[in-house]
Order: structure tokens, then sequence, then C-alpha cells
């Protein structure tokens, strides 16, 4: 029979449903609905059907939404665990060997979608191509996933979006700073300062040149500071590269760009790393790295930036557990009295880590 073209589903009926199902992480439906929609339109003609960008993006998203829900979960599982009443099995169950699959592979499958889309419209499907945020939805699919791999592959799609942009093949996948944080962020999280920096430096050229809307901001900075932080070697010479990035922030002289409290205490955090574990090899004295996290937390007061519980824990940590001998009573009650004149409420781990300094000054004496 005749179908009534008045109640049949549209674009956007089919985006709502696949939207619901990508929100509750549920990417088989969504993909099902999907295919619906596809069908709708491809098959029987029902032009209200064909797919948009929104419905494209929506499955995109959803993997992420997917990839954060599996993540929680699995934190769960592994808090109850940790926790010595645990009876149940340690072992994964089947759905959660499931779980740790989807996970590893949501980016793949962000993949297959976005080329999907690429192939749609070369073959005059859609009248559209898929714009910067399909890439940065696939982009982020890469940098949750964890994976040994994920930054060099968000860094081909990255390059990719370039390619396309630039050849004038695509102009609504023009790059913005969005993206490449997305990258910088996934090479800092894997310890890789250098191309973390790398990137940052063809982020200012291309916003130079034009090629992207909005050069780097405080969080593309910030991200170059923690990477130096994530290096195991070298550590005071890491320390250095990173105050490098801070005071470049600085010379810039934008006011958008001034350091702010997560710089400063990333920065304070790298010298406290030097302070525990630079040993002999790195030839700097760690009295001269606590110096330096002191100097730096004076300097972020004197630049308006006050200095929260963190950046403080941050300072008591490198007194505390650095394996070298000097008078650490004395930077004790800098540290202290700084916090008491900044009104600044230690935790408890503060005060657990400020009484292991006092038992083993009792014990040096």
């Amino acid at each position: 029979g005749m179908v009534d073209q008045s109640i049949c589903p549209d674009v956007i009926t089919y985006t709502t449903v696949i939207n619901a199902f990508a929100q509750q992480a549920n990417i088989e439906k969504a993909e099902e609905v999907f295919e619906m929609m596809f069908q709708d339109y491809n098959d029987y003609g029902n032009e209200a059907a064909r797919p948009d960008e929104a419905a494209f993006n929506a499955l995109v998203n959803g993997l992420a939404i997917q990839q954060d829900v599996i993540q929680k979960r699995k934190h769960q599982r592994m808090k109850r665990q940790r926790d010595r009443t645990y009876k149940g099995d340690p072992r994964m169950s089947l759905e959660q060997e499931k779980e740790e699959l989807d996970y590893y592979h949501s980016p793949e499958r962000a993949e297959k979608i976005l080329k999907r889309m690429e192939d749609l419209c070369s073959n005059g499907y859609l009248d559209f191509q898929p714009s910067v945020w399909v890439y940065s939805s696939v982009l982020k699919t890469w940098a949750k996933s964890g994976r040994r791999d994920a930054p060099e592959k968000a860094q081909s799609v990255l390059d990719r979006m370039n390619d396309l942009y630039i050849s004038g093949r695509n102009p609504s996948v023009r790059p913005n700073n969005i993206s490449y944080n997305i990258v910088i962020d996934s090479f800092a999280k894997a310890g890789k300062p250098k191309e973390a920096e790398a990137l940052l430096r063809e982020l200012s050229e291309s916003y130079e040149a034009g090629l992207v809307e909005k050069g780097p901001n405080l969080i593309s900075y910030t991200s170059v500071i923690t990477a130096y932080g994530r290096i195991k070697n070298k550590y005071w010479i890491q320390a250095n590269k990173a105050e490098a990035v801070l005071r470049e922030m600085q010379k810039l002289g934008d006011p958008s760009l001034r350091p702010e409290i997560i710089a400063w205490t990333a920065l304070i955090d790298v010298y406290a790393k030097a302070c525990i574990f630079g040993g002999e090899k790195s030839h700097v004295p760690p009295m001269e790295c606590l110096e330096r996290c002191m100097d730096l937390l004076d300097e972020m007061i004197k630049e308006n930036v006050e200095p929260n519980i963190v950046t403080y824990n941050t300072v008591i940590k490198a007194m505390a557990f650095s394996k070298h001998e000097f008078d650490r009573e004395k930077y004790r009650d800098r540290v202290v009295a700084l916090m008491k004149e900044r009104g600044v409420e230690p935790q408890k781990y503060t005060i657990s880590v400020l009484s292991k300094i006092m038992t083993s000054e009792q014990q040096r004496k």
C-alpha cells in the first residue's frame, strides 16, 4: 500500500533517537537506527531522511561517550578489587572483556564512520563534506583510547585535515586550536614532549599563515609543560625545558596567555620530580631544585597567581621524598609560614607528609 508521507520520520527524528542511544553509550543501537535512516533514504526514497552531518557526528560522538562510560566502570571495578574485603572473582567477565575490546577499537570504528562519510560525499550521496567537528570527534576517540599508537594516529588524522583544507578539497575541515590541542595533549599524556612542542610550534606557524583561526591558547602551552614532567630521566633538563615554555608564554605579552595556576603548578611539579628522582648523574644538587620550587612559589604570588593546596603539596612532597640530605626543617617552615600567611588550609595528605619530614629530621639529628 501507499506510505503516508506525513508520518515518515525525517533526519531530525532519526538523529534524536541516534543521539539518545549514543548518550547512553549504546553504540550498537545507535548504529542500527543510523542504518534504518540510510535505508529509508536510499532504498525507500524518503528524501526527508537524507543523512546530515549531525547524524554522523552523533554516532562518532557516541563512541567517545562510550569510552568514558567504559573507563569509569573500569576504575570502579579496580577500586572495588583494591578493597581488602573484596570477595568477587578478580577475572574479567565476558561482558567486561567485550567492553575492553570495544574501548580498544573505538577509534577504528570512528575512522570507519568518517571514511563512509567521505565516500558518500565523493559519490554525490551527500551535499556536504565532513567538517572540522566530525574530524575532531575522531581525534577525541584516539586521544581517549590510551593506546600506545594513539598520539601518532591522531597526528595522522590532523595531517589529513590540514592536507584536505590546504589543497582546497574540503574547505570545511579547517583545523582549529581545539583539534591541535587534542593531539598535543595526547602526546603529552604519552610522555612525548618533543612531539607535543613541535605541534605547538606548528599551530603557531599555521596561525601566522592564516591557516587556523586561533593560535595556541593556555591549554596548548600547559599541556607541553606537563609533558616534560612525564619523562623519567634527565629531570633537571626536562624542568629547564618546561620552564622555557612558561617563559615564552610570559614573553608573548598576550593577556590570554598569562600562565595560570595549572601551568605554574605543572612547572613546579617538574622541578619537584628533579628533586626527588634526580640522582647524582644529573649533576644538579636537589637543593637547587628545591630552591627553584620555592622561587617559583614566590614568583607566582608576585604575578598575582595564588598557589593552591595542590601547589603547596607538590613542594612539600619534593622536600619529604628527596633521597638527599639537607635541612628540611628550614624549607618546611618557609612553606608552612607561607600557607598560613595566604590562608591555605592543609589537607590530611599535607599533614601526613609534613609529619614525615619531622620524623626524618629527628632521626637525622
